[in-house]
């Protein structure tokens, strides 16, 4: 199905029978992993996102003492030994707190600018599609069941005008948004928790709940730096063998199964 199309079915029986929240009420609350490597873009990254937040949960990984740019009324900030369980999975530290009272979560990471409007955004768009999806700015379609993690992909970068919202099968979580009521997630139970993207996709698939990039303008968030030598990514195009293994998973059940 084409994915405007896909979008615009969104499987709106279930979503139209769940009554509408009033977003209004939900508080906006962040997550985001950091550790010492990415402490130069930190602040510039803080400095947009707090205005738009009423908390952030600042997952400190490797950290041996809260840093200066951390100490603010909105941050929660908590120190992380590298061997922690939630490790990569630290934007997803604070979702274990928001479950007695149902918030907008909202990941972000430590190396983009969130435009004024960022969160505004994203909760208008959950608000269309009455809180029963996962919404992002960035996201991946894979063409065939056959797909590896890299390949056979169609990407929507953050950076990147999107006219419509488009149906994928992952949202990168340093865009996304959900309704925590929604979706309850533990990283520890993971079998992976270096695959963020996948592993929440799987989680929201097992759920009924699609996922979806949002329209919005170029540059609505920008890159502080790219393609670091500590990013996952990286680490994926070196071998990408487990997340592949991992996204068929996610595809077969989404129904997308290899010829046999």
């Amino acid at each position: 199905m084409h994915p405007v199309i896909a979008a615009l079915h969104l499987r709106w029986q279930r979503l139209f029978d769940t009554p509408v929240a009033d977003f209004s009420k939900l508080p906006k609350v962040g997550g985001m992993g950091t550790m010492p490597s990415r402490a130069a873009g930190l602040p510039a990254a803080l400095a947009e996102i707090l205005p738009q937040v009423d908390r952030l949960h600042l997952f400190l990984h490797g950290y041996d003492t809260v840093p200066d740019i951390a100490r603010h009324p909105k941050i929660l900030p908590y120190l992380a030994p590298r061997e922690h369980p939630f490790r990569a999975a630290g934007k997803y530290y604070g979702l274990q707190f928001e479950q007695q009272q149902s918030c907008v979560y909202l990941g972000f990471d430590d190396d983009i600018l969130y435009r004024a409007g960022h969160v505004a955004r994203l909760i208008r768009a959950l608000k269309r599609y009455r809180g029963r999806v996962v919404v992002g700015i960035h996201g991946a379609r894979y063409l065939s069941p056959e797909a590896t993690f890299r390949t056979h992909r169609r990407s929507y970068h953050f950076e990147r005008f999107l006219p419509l919202d488009y149906v994928v099968d992952m949202v990168g979580t340093g865009t996304l948004a959900f309704i925590s009521s929604e979706l309850p997630m533990f990283p520890p139970d993971w079998r992976w928790g270096d695959m963020l993207d996948l592993m929440t996709a799987t989680e929201a698939e097992q759920r009924n709940m699609p996922r979806v990039v949002v329209a919005r303008p170029a540059r609505s968030i920008v890159a502080i730096a790219t393609n670091q030598d500590d990013s996952i990514w990286r680490a994926a195009t070196r071998d990408d063998t487990r997340q592949t293994e991992q996204l068929r998973a996610l595809l077969e059940l989404m129904g997308k199964r290899p010829k046999s």
